[in-house]
């Protein structure tokens, strides 16, 4: 077993793309939502004004104009929806609650890992946070058999919200959730895929 410590910013990225916490995804869920609202009722009061005023939504009475401004209004309004969701990145379940339903944070979905200093690492071990003195040093790799620098580990903080792992995880195997020395734990290729968390990945 192979127990140096090694890795290189080629193999795993040190440096992750900002991740949003489920306060700053809520937050871009109203703003979509409220993109697509408005959007809606400029339509619809375009459409208003085509038909000289005489639509009114349909509430006075059932007319072809008040049928085409709702209709325009569900048309833009959906589109924007669907629009404001690629731009922002948004899970569907967060969207269509206008904010109100977040995903959780990482650290309450991450799996447990097993901990070790270099000179005391268990033989069979899949993947184990390497610590010397108190302060994590590395990462354990069994399926590579070899030890990884902290640096080079793909990481994530623990208050990032659980849908914005889905870049990092379609290119590496696992995220380590950890603040600092504290870690939580891992989230796999394999959890994400099995639907570990039923909100609507972002896409």
């Amino acid at each position: 077993m192979n127990t140096s410590v090694s890795g290189s910013p080629s193999q795993m990225r040190s440096s992750p793309p900002p991740l949003r916490t489920p306060q700053a995804v809520r937050v871009q869920a109203i703003v979509a939502y409220a993109i697509s609202g408005v959007a809606g009722f400029i339509a619809s009061f375009l459409m208003h004004l085509l038909f000289g005023g005489a639509g009114r939504g349909g509430f006075v009475d059932l007319n072809p104009g008040g049928v085409l401004e709702i209709l325009a209004f569900v048309l833009v309004f959906s589109y924007g929806l669907l629009w404001t969701r690629q731009l922002f990145r948004l899970p569907i379940s967060t969207l269509l609650s206008a904010g109100l339903e977040t995903p959780p944070a990482a650290k309450m979905f991450a799996q447990k890992l097993e901990e070790f200093s270099p000179s005391n690492l268990e033989m069979g071990q899949n993947i184990a946070v390497l610590r010397e003195q108190g302060k994590v040093i590395g990462l354990f790799d069994g399926i590579r058999d070899r030890n990884v620098e902290w640096d080079s580990v793909p990481q994530a903080k623990g208050n990032v919200a659980v849908t914005e792992l889905r870049g990092l995880l379609s290119k590496h195997p696992f995220v380590i959730i950890a603040d600092g020395d504290t870690v939580h734990g891992v989230i796999t290729q394999e959890m994400f895929i099995h639907g570990f968390y039923r909100g609507g990945i972002s896409k």
